[in-house]
C-alpha cells in the first residue's frame, strides 16, 4: 500500500537528516564532518552551493521570560556581537 503524505519533514538530528536525503526524499541542509563523509563516499551530492552561507551562525532558544535575566542578556549580547 502507498500513502501520499503532504507536508514538511522537520528533523533536528544530523543522523536523522542524512537518511531521508540518501533515500531521495528531498533536499537537506547539513554542515560538518558527517556531510563531508557522505559526499566523499558518493552517497550525497552538494547542490545550490552558490546560495550557501559561509557561516551558519548560532541559534539560541530560551523562554521569553528569561530574556532579561542578566546572565542570559549578557550572553545574548555577546553572541550577537560576534
Amino acid at each position: 500500500m502507498t500513502v501520499d503524505v503532504r507536508g514538511s519533514l522537520i528533523l533536528n538530528s544530523t543522523v536523522a537528516v542524512i537518511g531521508p536525503a540518501r533515500d531521495g526524499i528531498g533536499l537537506s541542509w547539513l554542515v560538518g564532518p558527517d556531510l563531508e563523509e557522505e559526499i566523499n563516499q558518493g552517497h550525497l551530492e552538494s547542490v545550490l552551493d552558490s546560495f550557501a552561507l559561509e557561516r551558519a551562525g548560532y541559534f539560541l532558544y530560551f523562554p521569553r521570560a528569561n530574556a532579561n535575566i542578566k546572565v542570559v542578556r549578557t550572553f545574548i549580547d555577546f553572541m550577537r556581537d560576534r
